[in-house]
């Protein structure tokens, strides 16, 4: 597989399945949107759009899953009690996502 292929099926990957990869890293230590969009560069290489993630947090605080909170100027995102009962089967699932799109991006050409 091409490398622009296999890097574009790993953002197609990431940004499908965001929660899965966010809400237990946001499980360990509260974290931004700039937070998960540097640690998502970090470890997959792959920039996404503040859009992707902010909506990603938006939905997961509405589902109740996360709740914000004003440090400084930006704005936290910590686990709620639900959050915190869903996230042994997300850090499960984010395993198992995290070794798929470490396994795309490292296809031959």
């Amino acid at each position: 597989m091409p490398r622009k292929q296999s890097r574009k099926l790993c953002k197609k990957a990431i940004q499908s399945f965001i929660d899965v990869l966010v809400l237990p890293k946001i499980g360990r230590e509260p974290m931004s949107g700039y937070d998960v969009i540097q640690t998502i560069n970090d470890q997959f290489g792959v920039v996404l759009s503040p859009s992707v993630v902010y909506g990603s947090l938006y939905s997961m605080e509405r589902e109740g899953l996360l709740k914000a909170s004003l440090r400084g100027r930006a704005r936290t995102y910590e686990l709620t009690k639900k959050g915190a009962e869903n996230l042994p089967f997300m850090s499960k699932a984010n395993e198992e996502l995290e070794d798929f799109i470490t396994n795309i991006a490292s296809l031959p050409e």
